[in-house]
């Protein structure tokens, strides 16, 4: 799968979520933490960890991600780093008010909230857009990481979160494993 078990640096998290150790960087999906195995995940070569294959080209090809973030430069360097990957960048949305327009407008596979927005937050945006786009997966992109988001983000559903001050290829990863066809 390229991704590890990660142990927590807090002994709430080892409580929380089981058997834990420390990582520099981690991410969670599926109601698990894991860390970042970039060597084993392939990605464009203007991202780091290497060239994709065609296979991999063609299946980022056929899903359509919007992110929502207040900051304009987070937005167009996501954009830039998943278009590079070979993903489809649908949209953009500036709050969580706007990501729920566009989300039931655009219909994208993958929406990319941070947790931060003015208006509407992406907790509160997650929660909407889960309750009313079907099919719709949803990825919270934060700068923050505590055991209480985690346990918000898992109680709504959330299908996984990033760490922005994590590496772009886990990023890449987290986006990967959520999108993966069952």
């Amino acid at each position: 799968m390229g991704l590890h078990l990660i142990n927590s640096t807090s002994a709430s998290s080892r409580q929380c979520l089981g058997t834990l150790t420390s990582a520099a960087h981690s991410a969670f999906v599926a109601g698990t933490w894991f860390e970042d195995a970039s060597s084993r995940w392939s990605t464009s070569p203007n991202v780091p960890g290497g060239l994709q294959s065609r296979e991999t080209q063609d299946r980022r090809k056929a899903f359509r991600i919007l992110i929502a973030d207040d900051h304009e430069a987070v937005r167009r360097g996501l954009k830039s780093a998943l278009m590079g990957a070979g993903w489809q960048v649908c949209g953009e949305a500036f709050d969580g008010k706007e990501a729920i327009e566009r989300t039931a407008n655009l219909k994208p596979d993958l929406v990319i909230l941070d947790i931060s927005m003015p208006n509407l937050g992406g907790l509160e945006a997650a929660r909407e857009i889960l309750r009313s786009a079907s099919g719709t997966k949803v990825l919270i992109f934060t700068m923050h990481e505590s055991r209480q988001i985690r346990a918000e983000t898992a109680a709504l559903g959330v299908h996984g979160i990033a760490v922005k001050s994590a590496p772009l290829s886990t990023l890449l990863a987290t986006i990967d494993s959520i999108l993966r066809p069952s």
